[in-house]
Formats: structure tokens, C-alpha cells, sequence
């Protein structure tokens, strides 16, 4: 195998294992938590960025979010998922968490997560994760 092909294999790899083995996803900003009912979980919803389509005759603006679920009884994150939505919530099932009212992709949580959830959710960062919260509903 040519010199070439071994430094081509060797960066591909090391692509692989960044884009499938560390946890990119954004920290986002003014965040806000829920606590499940029957308090065994909670979530928080960071906002990440938003969006304006110009479809006449109305201006749609979709907001981006990052939402993580973690146990409530040792902090351990074990969900974390994107999703846009002009409406933001916590609405809060027997065996799920929707994150927003209406439809919308990768904006509902599966209670218990799955196993690949759990897996995912934990991929180490390459930064710390820090959030901010909104001044209306702070996690000390």
C-alpha cells in the first residue's frame, strides 16, 4: 500500500472517530428546565439560533433548539437531541417528554431512553458543557 493511501486511511479514521465519537452539539443560551411528574427526570431546553423563510405572504421565522433529559436523581445526562420549533414546550407523558406543540423531527424523548440514546448522549466533549439560563427560571 502506497505511502498516499496509509496518511488517506489514517485522516479518514480520525474524521470517523470526531464526527461519531465526540459530542458537537451546540451549548446554547438562555435555557430553561422541567421537572418530569413524577419527578424522576428532568429536561432542559438552550436556544440555539433561528431562522427566517420568506414564503408569501407570510415571513415564518423557526427557532433552533438543543434539549438534553437527565436522571433527576444523580444529574447523569441521558438524551440530548436538535430540533426546531416556532413552539417551544415541555409536555410531559406516562413514557415520553414532547418538546414542543405540533410536529416536529427529533423533538420528542422516549421514557426510559433507549440504550443508543444513553450511549450518544454520553460521547465525550471536547469542551465543557456549560449552560446559561434565562432569568426567568434559573437552575441553581
Amino acid at each position: 500500500m502506497s505511502r498516499c493511501k496509509v496518511i488517506l486511511l489514517v485522516a479518514l479514521g480520525a474524521w470517523a472517530c470526531y464526527m461519531w465519537g465526540f459530542d458537537r452539539s451546540p451549548m446554547g443560551e438562555d435555557c430553561q428546565k422541567s421537572i418530569s411528574p413524577e419527578k424522576k427526570y428532568y429536561a432542559t431546553m438552550c436556544f440555539i439560533t433561528h431562522e427566517t423563510f420568506s414564503e408569501q405572504p407570510f415571513n415564518i421565522v423557526d427557532y433552533v433548539f438543543v434539549a438534553r433529559l437527565y436522571d433527576n436523581k444523580d444529574n447523569k445526562l441521558l438524551v440530548i437531541t436538535t430540533f426546531d420549533s416556532p413552539v417551544p414546550d415541555f409536555i410531559w407523558g406516562k413514557d415520553y417528554l414532547l418538546l414542543q406543540r405540533g410536529d416536529g423531527d427529533g423533538s420528542e424523548f422516549t421514557l426510559p431512553p433507549s440504550l443508543m440514546d444513553r450511549i450518544l448522549a454520553n460521547r465525550p466533549r471536547l469542551v465543557p458543557l456549560r449552560q446559561t439560563w434565562s432569568k426567568y427560571e434559573r437552575i441553581d
